[in-house]
């Protein structure tokens, strides 16, 4: 007769446990410790990776918004000066250029949706 028993998580099974606590004393303790530490620690580097892409991503909409304003301001004021053309050609790339965009990070996104949606289902993304 064969007995197989599986278990799988991040602590040996109970029975380890207890048997390393009877080997060493205190030992299930400071496994169950080294867990806990080091769940601690990846929590704080996945919080602190999320905090700094906000942080980027945010200051990437306010340079991009300024530079844009900047460009229509210069578009409009080469048009009140009479350089009617050069205004228009530099306000009609700019407004190409924010359309622009915008399409390519609303397809980006929408990509990445639908990879994660295929990942959850277990499809290969």
């Amino acid at each position: 007769m064969s007995k197989t028993e599986f278990y799988a998580g991040p602590l040996p099974h109970p029975s380890l446990l207890k048997q390393y606590d009877d080997v060493v004393p205190g030992a299930a303790e400071r496994i169950i410790g080294l867990l806990e530490e080091q769940s601690r620690h990846r929590m704080y580097l996945e919080k602190t990776v999320i905090v700094g892409d906000n942080r980027r991503a945010n200051w990437g909409l306010i340079s991009g918004w300024s530079i844009a304003v900047l460009f229509l301001i210069t578009s409009a004021m080469l048009i009140l000066a009479g350089y009617g053309a050069y205004g228009t050609v530099l306000g009609a790339v700019d407004l190409v250029a924010l359309v622009t965009v915008f399409i390519y990070g609303t397809n980006i996104r929408k990509n990445e949706r639908i990879e994660k949606s295929k990942a959850a289902r277990g499809n290969k993304p």
